[in-house]
Order: structure tokens, then sequence, then C-alpha cells
């Protein structure tokens, strides 16, 4: 770390930008470039930042950076944060929550408003995986399911004081599998754009489908025997 310096680096258009440690204002540029200007170095703007030196190697608190004339959206209510709007609702820098790089919140309620609904979120579409896990395993028996990015996901939003399900599905292996995993997908109504509720569908790669087919058939005709 030794050398690091801190620079504010913008790009001219909205000013979008980040406090960026490096040796000297050149390296800031061409990160800032690739990172808001397309590579341009020409559109970014770049000035030292001496009141970030002593934070090198750790994140920069958005209230540092407000104190010294930048601005953030509120995550919570989505309201710009900056040394006005902060005097105008009557408070304090001080009370600002979060880093440059993260979630950001003019105060301590919109933080628990926030952490609250990400919750509630989160274990409606944990219930919404384990729903599609069950119809799963009762309609073609025990199967291998595959979790990870792009194997398993849930969405739940809310609007009117009421929370749904968007969208939900699990993958799991098959015999006679070649291609790739086969899922039980779930799309809510406003998704999909239909009227009242939804049902479940299954889907495969194109390839596997015989296969599939071929499987689930086995399977059904097992269970009901």
């Amino acid at each position: 770390m030794c050398g690091l310096k801190a620079f504010a680096c913008t790009e001219d258009d909205e000013s979008t930008g980040a406090v960026l440690f490096a040796t000297h204002d050149i390296a800031a540029k061409r990160w800032a470039a690739n990172e808001y200007a397309d590579g341009d170095i020409t559109r970014i703007q770049c000035r030292r930042a001496k009141w970030a030196d002593h934070l090198v190697g750790s994140a920069v608190p958005a209230s540092l950076m407000i104190e010294h004339g930048w601005h953030f959206e509120c995550s919570g209510c989505g309201a710009r944060i900056d040394l006005s709007e902060l005097d105008e609702k009557g408070l304090t820098v001080a009370g600002v929550i979060g880093m440059q790089d993260d979630l950001v919140f003019c105060g301590p309620e919109c933080a628990l408003w926030y952490r609250s609904r990400r919750a509630t979120a989160k274990r409606l579409e944990a219930e919404a995986i384990m729903w599609l896990r069950g119809i799963a395993l009762r309609s073609i028996g025990t199967v291998e399911f595959v979790t990870g990015f792009g194997q398993e996901h849930a969405y739940a939003s809310e609007r009117g004081g009421r929370w749904t399900i968007e969208q939900a599905f699990v993958s799991f292996r098959f015999d006679g599998m070649e291609i790739g995993t086969a899922s039980l997908r779930y799309h809510g109504p406003r998704w999909c754009g239909a009227h009242g509720p939804t049902r479940p569908e299954w889907s495969c790669c194109a390839g596997d489908k015989e296969a599939f087919e071929a499987f689930a058939k086995a399977r059904q005709t097992r269970e009901a025997a």
C-alpha cells in the first residue's frame, strides 16, 4: 500500500465516479475511464483527495465523501443525500450509513426499513424454492437438485403492502440427461401477463426433451404402481 494516494475521479456527463487509490493520477484516471466513460480518459476529471489518504486499503464511508461535496441516492427512500438535503430534513451526515461501493442510507430508519424488507423477501424466496422442490418430488419422485448461479432462483416483490413471488425455478438432473438439467419454473401473473393464478411448468433443453419425457413418464408410472 506504500505510496498510494487518494484521488476523486468523476466523468464529465453526470459526474459519476469514485474515490480511488493509486500512485499517480493517470493510473486513477485510466481505471475511472474504463469504469465510467467507456475507456475515454478525456472524459474523466481527477483531483487529489487528501482527506481520504488515511483510508488506503479500506472502504470509503459515504458520510466522509458527502462532507467533501459528493452525493448519493438513499437505497431505502431513494432521496438524494447531500449536505443541503440532510440539513433540510433535519438529518446529520454522521447518521448516513454505508460505503461508496455498497448500499447507502440517509439514516437508520431507512436502513432498518430496507433490511426488514430484504429479510422478508429472502424468506419468501426460500419458501418458493422449497415449494417447487416439493412439487417436483411429488410429481416425479426423488431427483438430484442442482444449486448455484443459473440453477436455482426466486424473486419476491411487494406492491401496495402485498408480497408476491414474481418468478422462481429449481433445476435437477435426470436419467438420460445429455445436454443440461431440467427445471420446474414458476412465473407470477405480473411476470407473464396472466390474470389470476399461474401454474409451474417443466422445462428442459430441446435436445433432452424426449429423454426427459420418458424419464417423467417412467417415474409417474412407477409412483402410480
